[in-house]
């Protein structure tokens, strides 16, 4: 896998013969000297991925890492291009994908790439709209077999795709990964030949085990790269030396995004034998620190911390002087949504109240714009709460928040919600705003 160079938020949108398959798609050029694209060798798998392309929906290519995953989905496209015309759109990330659809970007006839499919768990719905409503749309993706263990993997988009599996080389690293220069960079970093570059190389790889799946600000990695060092090693720090060992050159273990960040190498998480150590508590302080509440990565970041006996991210939730507003607090709720997590579970989990959650879903919903991104993000969290939330259980942590709201921001909420047709979660806010039977003395 090769990151091109577009920054976070970005939407490439091209006709196929325009494209450029490694600064666009993300195709690994070859560790020959001219860096270019090798001449491709058919195999098995390219029939059958031609055949599921031809009935459009999501297709995903499968496989271990450096299998040459990317550079087939491409090869279909240039097939494709061959007898059809069409133009292929490239998100940066989930977000970017996420709000041009809520932008009503035209999607008919066109190809969405979608390099390593678990970047854009925060579209999974958004998604499943397009692929609903969008005539002859394709969606054409990649995903490296280990993420198969990824919580925030959007599963039951997943589960509607044609998967298309490349195998494993039976004997050692692939063709494929043998030009990308697999096995060299996996003995760089073993061999540690520069102790402070294999340092950068072991904090981006730890990053990635976090949860934390885009590329790492180099300032990140710099931060808690001493970590991973002898004491011995310790002495003057070459970070400009470290990463052109770690960056550069025909073997990179970390791959450039272009704009200060780097991801480490696939192949890299899947061989090294250092998968058995603790990430340090370091790095989960720095994403505590760094991350924001709203970012798409926040939540299962602050999951696998708890779990790792670090919950300083999930701290930030509740504090109260500088702690999240209402715009983000919703922006993490349409997350939860999106990743198939209980909205009220989380965050009655982290001991968070959902009084202001629930006050910036009632507002957002009374102003009934509903062409707003925060209105369809509101109205999917309502609905959530609603149906599975337990919002008209008087005890229940949504039922106690929702029990403190005005009155006329819950029946927006319902009404909105009966509006957009989700009756039964309309049906549960309707009964948060019924008045509660008053019990006088000497009743039964």
């Amino acid at each position: 896998m090769f990151l091109p160079s577009r920054r976070p938020g970005n939407l490439v949108d091209k006709p196929i013969g325009k494209l450029d398959p490694i600064g666009d798609l993300g195709v690994r050029p070859a560790v020959t000297p001219n860096r270019g694209l090798p001449a491709y060798l058919s195999r098995d798998a390219d029939k059958e991925l031609d055949r599921v392309i031809r009935h459009g929906g999501l297709v995903v290519v499968e496989g271990p890492s450096v299998s040459g995953k990317t550079r087939s989905a491409y090869e279909a496209l240039r097939r494709i291009a061959a007898r059809t015309r069409r133009s292929v759109v490239v998100p940066a990330d989930g977000p970017a994908l996420r709000r041009a659809v809520d932008r009503g970007y035209p999607f008919r006839r066109k190809v969405i790439w979608l390099d390593r499919l678990e970047r854009f768990a925060a579209a999974e719905e958004s998604l499943r709209n397009v692929l609903d409503s969008a005539k002859d749309v394709l969606v054409l993706g990649t995903l490296r077999s280990g993420e198969r263990e990824n919580p925030s993997l959007p599963t039951k988009l997943l589960d509607r795709a044609a998967v298309v599996r490349l195998p494993a080389a039976p004997n050692g690293p692939g063709f494929a990964a043998i030009l990308a220069g697999a096995p060299a960079a996996l003995r760089n970093w073993r061999r540690a030949t520069h102790p402070l570059g294999a340092a950068l190389v072991s904090a981006a790889v730890d990053f990635r085990r976090a949860r934390y799946t885009a590329p790492v600000p180099f300032a990140w990695l710099k931060a808690v790269a001493p970590e991973y060092l002898d004491p011995r090693d310790e002495g003057a720090a070459d970070y400009p030396a470290a990463l052109a060992w770690a960056a550069r050159g025909a073997y990179p273990c970390l791959v450039e995004r272009g704009d200060g960040a780097y991801l480490a190498a696939d192949h890299l998480l899947e061989d090294a034998p250092e998968h058995s150590r603790d990430i340090p508590a370091d790095l989960w302080h720095l994403l505590a620190e760094e991350l924001p509440v709203d970012d798409p990565h926040y939540l299962t970041c602050m999951s696998l911390a708890g779990r790792a006996g670090h919950p300083m991210i999930a701290w930030r939730l509740r504090r109260g002087d500088g702690g999240p507003d209402g715009e983000k607090l919703l922006e993490l709720a349409r997350t939860c949504v999106d990743d198939r997590m209980c909205v009220a579970c989380e965050f009655a989990g982290h001991d968070v109240d959902l009084a202001p959650l629930l006050t910036e879903v009632g507002t957002t919903l009374s102003d009934r714009r509903e062409d707003d991104r925060r209105f369809r993000d509101a109205l999917v969290t309502a609905d959530q709460l609603g149906v599975v939330g337990m919002v008209a259980q008087p005890a229940s942590p949504a039922g106690i928040a929702a029990g403190s709201l005005a009155p006329e921001l819950v029946l927006a909420t319902a009404q909105a919600l009966l509006e957009a047709e989700r009756v039964e979660a309309a049906r549960e806010w309707f009964a948060v705003a019924r008045p509660k039977p008053h019990c006088h003395e000497g009743s039964p």
